[in-house]
């Protein structure tokens, strides 16, 4: 009861943007849009959403051998899925992670390594985000009359950073310890976080490592697009990459914000204005919006359930891991660490 009395207020804003999106859009034109779907271009978008997946879960593969867990891509492939599943279809955004970082936890043993490869994962991806946004930001000045986009991506941006900091942080979390660490119970939550981040530092010895995660991670934005102007495609509309390459990372960058349930009313809403402002029309980039919202959906609905029925267990057995490393792989760690490239 307290956990859905906690989702009320992010129910009720998404239920305001909602109502929002349908006030001010013109469903006659939506309608004129959908009517010209095309069932090829359909097909090419529903084919984005594994490579999207295959993408990220080659970069947690690479993040997780240099740590010494050879995990199978097959595994990590459907985890990634069973997260997405959780993302998608429960009142959470982050839950998914939860989900297969234990699922990895229990087949490679250490907690701190498992969710501290996905926070790598994650925030390799974010910090390329943060600066797609940037850039988009500043080269794309026909949104800058639109105050309310421009606000909502400033909002974004400052949220990410601020959870990149607060996570990574040290001295953030020295600054904790002085305040509580007087405090037995904040003490051993304090403990916890400490060895956690001593794991995610421990990225910063594999600067190559990071350096590649960071091109993956373009490598993904630039299948977000690709699946944007197919989403486009699919209705008919010839939707410009470089326009669309403004509108993604705008579009994620508002996303990220936590104040609606999963997205919903934000997502469709931050397409509608993004769309319009760089001169297509708020109906296509909502219709596009409504595209790739039902792609995900049936992505992690149909893919929960092959893995189902494909006999894939949450208890699995343990990844082999490298012979010669504990936590950490056995290469000389740097006297004095550099701070991660990427790590937020």
């Amino acid at each position: 009861m307290k956990k859905l009395a906690k989702k009320l207020p992010m129910a009720l804003i998404s239920g305001v943007l909602v109502a929002y999106v349908v006030w001010s859009t013109d469903w006659t034109d939506v309608l004129a849009i959908v009517k010209t779907v095309s069932w090829y271009w359909l097909v090419w978008l529903a084919v984005t959403a594994p490579l999207l997946v295959a993408v990220s879960v080659w970069k947690w593969k690479r993040l997780l051998a240099v740590r010494g867990v050879q995990a199978k891509f097959g595994s990590l492939f459907a985890m990634y899925v069973a997260g997405q599943f959780y993302n998608n279809l429960l009142p959470t955004s982050s839950g998914g992670d939860v989900v297969r970082g234990e699922m990895l936890r229990r087949r490679c043993g250490c907690g701190n390594l498992a969710f501290g490869s996905i926070v790598a994962e994650r925030f390799t991806g974010l910090a390329v985000l943060i600066l797609l946004a940037l850039v988009s930001l500043v080269e794309a000045q026909a949104i800058w009359p639109y105050w309310k986009l421009v606000l909502g991506v400033g909002a974004g941006l400052a949220f990410a950073t601020a959870v990149m900091v607060i996570v990574i942080s040290r001295r953030v979390t020295r600054t904790l310890d002085r305040v509580f660490g007087h405090v037995g119970v904040a003490r051993k939550a304090l403990d916890k976080v400490h060895a956690f981040q001593d794991s995610l530092w421990e990225y910063a010895r594999f600067k190559r490592e990071l350096w590649i995660a960071l091109a993956l991670s373009v490598l993904f934005y630039l299948l977000c697009v690709a699946g944007t102007v197919v989403a486009a495609e699919a209705v008919g509309q010839h939707a410009g990459f470089w326009a669309v390459s403004v509108c993604v990372p705008l579009v994620l960058i508002i996303t990220l914000l936590p104040i609606s349930m999963n997205g919903i009313g934000l997502w469709e809403l931050a397409f509608a204005e993004t769309f319009e402002a760089m001169g297509m029309t708020r109906e296509l980039g909502l219709t596009v919006a409504l595209l790739l919202r039902a792609r995900d959906l049936s992505w992690s609905v149909l893919g929960y359930i092959g893995l189902t029925l494909g006999g894939f267990s949450l208890l699995g057995p343990k990844s082999e891991r490298s012979k010669s490393t504990g936590d950490a792989a056995s290469e000389p760690a740097a006297a004095t660490p550099n701070p991660p490239v990427g790590m937020a």
